[in-house]
């Protein structure tokens, strides 16, 4: 709880969404003692998921990029991931994803927990946590992962709307500004309250 809160007070501060992805990724990273840390985007309809900017422990390759989801497990793998958070010790033993080891080992993945964020009852993202090696993953690891991921995602989220707001808004007033007649909006009661430079 103290760490959830650390980090979610520090996240809160920032407004730049690749900011937050990144100072998250890492804080997660090091307090699991993981070997890398990401956040994907999840497009069930295109049976794809977006990995955002990654953090790794060792500063290796990054994995962010789109995927297809059934390269890593068959549909009821992914159907379990959006109950609540899931954990693979070992990509070769567990009986979801020993078909796939062969995937999860070309970019070096032996073991890992997700969590999933449900918004409005569509699954759309995740946060994974990754080992090069087989590990045990505890139950309160993966309820953490939970509180986590339910905090930090709609961060990221928030961030995004508001950086797309400000950069259609520029691209409005500079539109506008470019008009060679004066362009205005009045409040209700006939007041301006907005106008382009040419006035």
């Amino acid at each position: 709880a103290i760490f959830l809160g650390k980090l979610t007070t520090e996240l809160s501060a920032l407004s730049a969404p690749d900011e937050i992805n990144r100072i998250a990724t890492r804080t997660i990273g090091q307090f699991f003692a993981v070997d890398a840390c990401y956040f994907f985007q999840t497009f069930r309809e295109m049976n794809e998921v977006r990995v955002l900017p990654d953090w790794f422990s060792d500063g290796r390759r990054s994995l962010e990029g789109t995927y297809r989801m059934l390269e890593f497990g068959p549909p009821e793998w992914w159907e379990g991931v959006q109950r609540g958070a899931v954990a693979v010790d070992d990509v070769r033993l567990d009986p979801s994803t020993k078909d796939y080891a062969a995937r999860y080992e070309s970019i070096e993945m032996a073991s890992y927990a997700l969590a999933p964020f449900i918004h409005e009852g569509r699954w759309a993202a995740c946060l994974a946590v990754v080992m090069k090696q087989p590990r045990h993953w505890t139950a309160g690891e993966k309820s953490l992962l939970a509180d986590i991921v339910a905090r930090v995602w709609p961060l990221i989220e928030r961030t995004r709307a508001e950086a797309a707001l400000r950069d259609s808004e520029a691209r409005f007033r500079a539109m506008v500004d470019a008009l060679p007649q004066l362009a205005w909006t009045a409040g209700a009661d006939g007041s301006i309250d907005w106008f382009n430079r040419l006035w």
